[in-house]
């Protein structure tokens, strides 16, 4: 299994038909009822909790072990292609096409703007991107590989990693630990008063971990 969160990933039980069209995913009234209320019971419980970039370097180096790892050039490249798109998508000429628009034409459009986002050169984005990186082991067994890349000025940051894990309970393991990862950055008393982009990413995480019966 590949992980990658810049992002995030929502879990629901879906219904899925296999029809002649193709599959049809239903997610109940009474399941939307129960995020909802679900999640209108975590936003209640945050408070501001952001950390600061070094807080976050020790969390990554010291808790759970992580060493600062050479990046090379493949890597930069694509992870720079990451970071402008997140950061400073205006630099790009080529247009981003809503799926509301054309379904095929939004995918196309993902495309080429990755591919000229790795075209520009890392030192008209005035971006340090440092790599982090450690193999995580439940016994003896590699349960994940995991690297963390972080944009130094901006405070941003990305894992990415392959999960090797053999059932549904490790398989929990490994997602939880990318999603800690993730998580670890917080919330600022901005986020929660304007309900940033992130603070919903940040609820919809810890609605999702709620769910599975995770405090």
């Amino acid at each position: 299994m590949c992980f990658l969160l810049g992002g995030l990933h929502m879990k629901y039980r879906i219904k899925q038909n296999n029809t002649s069209d193709g599959f049809v995913y239903e997610i109940s009234e009474e399941e939307n009822a129960r995020n909802a209320a679900l999640r209108a019971e975590i936003e209640q419980k945050i408070v501001p909790c952001a950390k600061t970039k070094e807080e976050f370097r020790v969390y990554l180096t010291e808790t759970l072990g992580m060493q600062q790892v050479p990046i090379n050039e493949v890597e930069l490249r694509d992870t720079k292609a990451q970071f402008i798109i997140q950061l400073c998508p205006e630099i790009l000429t080529t247009a981003k096409i809503s799926v509301q628009e054309d379904m095929y034409d939004a995918l196309q459009s993902v495309k080429d703007r990755f591919l000229e986002a790795k075209s520009i050169p890392l030192e008209q984005t005035g971006f340090v991107i440092t790599k982090y990186a450690m193999e995580y082991y439940v016994g003896t067994h590699k349960l994940a590989d995991v690297i963390v890349y972080l944009e130094e000025n901006s405070f941003t940051y990305y894992a990415a990693g392959n999960s090797y894990s053999r059932t549904d309970e490790e398989d929990r393991q490994a997602r939880y630990l990318f999603d800690d990862i993730i998580l670890f950055r917080g919330v600022t008393k901005e986020d929660i008063r304007t309900k940033s982009e992130w603070y919903g990413s940040y609820v919809a995480l810890l609605t999702s971990h709620a769910r599975e019966g995770r405090q």
